[in-house]
C-alpha cells in the first residue's frame, strides 16, 4: 500500500514544476513521505518562505536541509542502504532532497519529475 501512494504521488507531480514553499525539494519529499505515511514533516515551515533567498534563510536558520532530514526522520543511513520511499541528499550542485524508487532518485525539477541516479546521493534517511 505504502509504495502505490508513493507511486500514485509521483505521478501527480509528474509535470509539476519547482515552485519554491510548495513543490520545491524539501515540499517534495516531505509530501511524498506524507502521502506514504499521513505524517507531515513539513508543518514548521509551510507558509515561511516562497523565494530561494527566503527559503535559504529557513533553512540555515534550522541548521542545514541534512540538519531537517535527520531530526525529522532520525539517523541518517549509507545511500546504496536506500530503498524505495526513502529520502535521499543529492549534491546536484546544492544539496537537494529526493526520493528513492530503487536505483533512481526523483525530486522535483524546473518543468516537472528529475530522474537522478541514487549513486549521486550522500546520505538518506529511512521512512517507515
Amino acid at each position: 500500500m505504502k509504495y502505490k501512494k508513493l507511486h500514485d504521488f509521483i505521478a501527480s507531480r509528474q509535470n509539476t514544476p519547482f515552485k519554491w514553499g510548495e513543490n520545491d525539494c524539501c515540499f517534495f519529499a516531505c509530501d511524498a513521505v506524507l502521502a506514504m505515511t499521513g505524517v507531515d514533516h513539513s508543518v514548521n515551515f509551510r507558509g515561511k518562505y516562497d523565494d530561494e533567498k527566503s527559503a535559504l534563510r529557513v533553512v540555515k536558520k534550522a541548521g542545514g536541509i541534512r540538519a531537517i532530514a535527520s531530526v525529522a526522520l532520525g539517523a541518517e543511513i549509507k545511500p546504496q542502504m536506500a530503498q524505495r520511499g526513502d529520502v535521499v541528499l543529492l549534491e546536484i550542485p546544492k544539496p537537494t532532497l529526493g526520493i528513492c524508487t530503487g536505483s533512481v532518485v526523483v525530486a522535483p525539477g524546473e518543468n516537472g519529475i528529475n530522474f537522478i541516479s541514487l549513486d549521486q546521493a550522500t546520505c538518506a534517511w529511512r521512512v517507515n
